[in-house]
């Protein structure tokens, strides 16, 4: 735990408790599996890189391993393989950042929502019907158009990708929501500014660099509100159609550390200096008033403790400069980044 200390007006000290946690600076990761190891792959007590189970239902339905690959298979009709997370995340997470590189290396019949992709929760590996929709947050499908072609489906939208060819390796970039507020994310990974937000509620599915979807509304449910644990639980289900998929690794996190605060202690104010003084601090109102020491708009960003930017508007009064969010923000602890001098200074703010 770091006490920061934050000079006021006059020379009142507010002493703010910050918790560092990995979650300010880093992705959680929830699983992690690339089949380099050479299994087993399934445990009951699985980690962050294993499945709970992969269960098939008859002898035609099974899962083959490679080198860095595992094949779900089916070659007659009326079974069906599985591969299932049921242990809940941990922590419960509020977003996922979901990638899955896979192929479609073989179809000898062709059928609708062949595969099956689901995030939810309260998943069971004793039950392999149809997860009921209270339980789901999003799903997604592979169907089978003919002998060398297959798409990617949205369930919730009924939308189809452009026909992909067998033997094609993809990667699917699932970004979901089910926090409060809207979070930014990169894609790809490598781009230098985080340039896409998923809000919450929604989610955004991309194939390789291509978004397929934006912003579309998780899956409904019968629930008013989503469950807080709804993002715990992952399942791929092979049972309709036939033919071969492979999976060369699944990579689950959360959407954190796009824009790390690192927690380091933050240059103090100055009174009788150049820098801005939020005054009052805790803020009244919502609307964060700066004394005005020459800064402009443009060099001020106001963050929550995860790094995710806040929409605001400006507006110059008498020698005061105020910000004003788009939306009203939760109570909280909150960061406002500005440039000066060539170096970049932060301050805390405090939402009540």
């Amino acid at each position: 735990m770091t006490i920061i200390w934050i000079p006021e007006l006059r020379g009142w000290v507010i002493p703010l408790f910050l918790l560092i946690t990995s979650c300010c600076c880093a992705q959680n990761t929830f699983f992690d599996q690339d089949f380099s190891s050479g299994g087993p792959y399934e445990s009951g007590a699985p980690g962050s890189s294993l499945f709970d189970k992969i269960l098939s239902t008859d002898a035609q339905s099974f899962a083959a391993y490679g080198p860095g690959y595992m094949d779900l298979v089916r070659t007659g009709n009326g079974g069906l393989i599985r591969a299932i997370r049921s242990t809940p995340f941990s922590p419960i997470p509020t977003t996922l950042y979901a990638q899955i590189t896979m192929s479609v290396e073989e179809i000898l019949s062709t059928g609708a929502n062949a595969a099956y992709f689901y995030i939810g929760r309260d998943f069971r590996t004793d039950n392999s019907s149809i997860v009921p929709n209270d339980q789901l947050f999003s799903r997604f499908s592979l169907t089978f158009q003919d002998n060398s072609t297959f798409v990617v489906r949205d369930i919730q939208t009924n939308s189809n990708s452009a026909p992909m060819p067998l033997q094609s390796v993809f990667t699917i970039t699932w970004v979901m929501n089910n926090s409060a507020e809207g979070h930014v994310y990169k894609m790809p990974e490598s781009a230098a500014t985080p340039d896409y937000k998923v809000m919450p509620g929604q989610y955004d599915l991309w194939i390789d660099n291509y978004r397929m979807l934006s912003g579309i509304p998780a899956y409904p449910g019968t629930s008013v509100k989503y469950h807080d644990a709804q993002l715990t639980n992952f399942e791929v289900k092979f049972w309709n159609a036939l033919g071969r998929i492979r999976f060369y690794s699944f990579r689950i996190r959360d959407i954190a550390g796009v824009l790390p605060i690192n927690g380091k202690p933050m240059k103090e104010a100055s009174e009788t200096g150049t820098f801005l003084t939020i005054s009052p601090n805790p803020v009244v109102n919502g609307v964060i008033r700066l004394l005005y020491g020459g800064q402009e708009a443009d060099n001020l960003q106001l963050y929550t403790q995860a790094g995710i930017p806040v929409f605001t508007d400006f507006v110059k009064h008498k020698g005061v400069l105020l910000m004003i969010p788009g939306s009203t923000l939760q109570g909280g602890l909150y960061i406002l980044s500005y440039r000066q001098g060539g170096k970049v200074f932060r301050q805390k703010v405090i939402i009540p």
